[in-house]
């Protein structure tokens, strides 16, 4: 009987335990997003604990949608007032994404489709990803991580889809590579590294030039210089790809995957000058990044990953200047094998 009755408390002290560690990570969890809220707020958005935070959003926030209403619930005022500051944020940052929106072309005008997609530099499992890129069916294809395997494929499997190709797979690094599949006449084309791939190409649609970068900054989670977390090469890529972008006069979309969110400031830089076309036109949080389903995506064998890894973070973007209109954008619900989905949006020449 004693026995029982022990058992019982010792249950009951432990739930309580858990309990008070529940309200403990939700008060710490609160806390720590109201420090990055505020210091990004009194301008320190470049300050690696800061940027790192930003590039981890909107999963990092996600929580808010769980602790502000149980701390209601349960009358814990003090702490959903901590947590509502990162449900603000939430709301305010991607909210957007779940209103109705409609674009419609004006009269007349040209639109066309364009697709891009980090391919994990597949060498071996290449059929899926060439099934995604006919399944798609868009006008112009980025591909951010080209393998010689896939350059091959392409070239004799997509030449009756995309006559128009202009590949630059890397043999040293697969990751490196990065290539453009069209249907128009492509003009020039222009491929250069600094850390990984980047590609300008230039069409003649229908008698009209269209410029597309091709673009993949490398992400800041490398150790460099005894740091774990740095944005500054990637800053550095992007001033490339804007310096570039400035001296283009006919209209311009920049396409790939550039490692970030859209919460860091390299993203502000590109918004100024870009828009962002699932922005403007998507639905839902349109996140491509990291998407496990398929066992060559993952170094070792990890059937529960495989099972519930799909993906946290929007880091795949077809950006475009202010002469071509956004009509509709969305994430490609398969990702036939590579760690990211793709993206396909519909643009307009104005």
């Amino acid at each position: 009987m004693n026995h029982n009755k022990d058992k019982a408390n010792f249950v009951r002290r432990l739930g309580y335990a858990v309990s008070q560690l529940a309200w403990i990570a939700i008060g710490c969890y609160g806390v720590s997003m109201m420090l990055w809220l505020a210091l990004k707020l009194l301008g320190a958005a470049r300050w690696s604990p800061v940027e790192l935070v930003s590039d981890l959003l909107p999963v990092l926030l996600l929580p808010a949608l769980i602790s502000v209403p149980l701390c209601v619930v349960r009358r814990r005022w003090r702490l959903a007032l901590v947590s509502l500051p990162a449900l603000i944020a939430l709301v305010f940052g991607y909210g957007v994404f779940f209103l109705p929106r409609t674009a419609h072309a004006e009269s007349g005008a040209m639109t066309f489709r364009f697709l891009t997609y980090n391919i994990h530099a597949e060498s071996v499992q290449l059929q899926p990803l060439l099934d995604v890129i006919r399944s798609v069916a868009a006008d112009v294809v980025a591909i951010q991580e080209l393998s010689p395997a896939m350059a091959d494929s392409m070239a004799t499997e997509l030449r009756d889809v995309y006559p128009y190709q202009a590949l630059h797979p890397n043999v040293e690094n697969a990751i490196w590579g990065q290539g453009v599949l069209s249907r128009y006449p492509i003009v020039e084309d222009e491929y250069w590294r600094i850390s990984l791939g980047h590609q300008r190409v230039k069409f003649n649609i229908n008698g009209m030039p269209v410029v597309l970068y091709n673009t993949h900054p490398v992400h800041p989670f490398l150790l460099r210089d005894g740091a774990v977390f740095n944005m500054q090469p990637h800053r550095n890529e992007v001033d490339e790809v804007l310096r570039r972008v400035a001296r283009d006069t006919v209209p311009i979309v920049v396409a790939g995957d550039f490692n970030m969110t859209d919460q860091v400031d390299d993203y502000a830089r590109l918004t100024q000058r870009l828009g962002d076309t699932y922005r403007e036109v998507g639905w839902g949080l349109g996140l491509t990044f990291p998407d496990f389903s398929a066992r060559q995506t993952l170094p070792f064998d990890a059937p529960l990953l495989e099972r519930l890894g799909r993906p946290l973070a929007r880091i795949d973007f077809i950006f475009h200047s202010d002469d071509l209109q956004a009509l509709s954008a969305q994430v490609w619900p398969t990702s036939g094998g590579s760690d990211h989905r793709p993206i396909v949006a519909e643009l307009a020449l104005r």
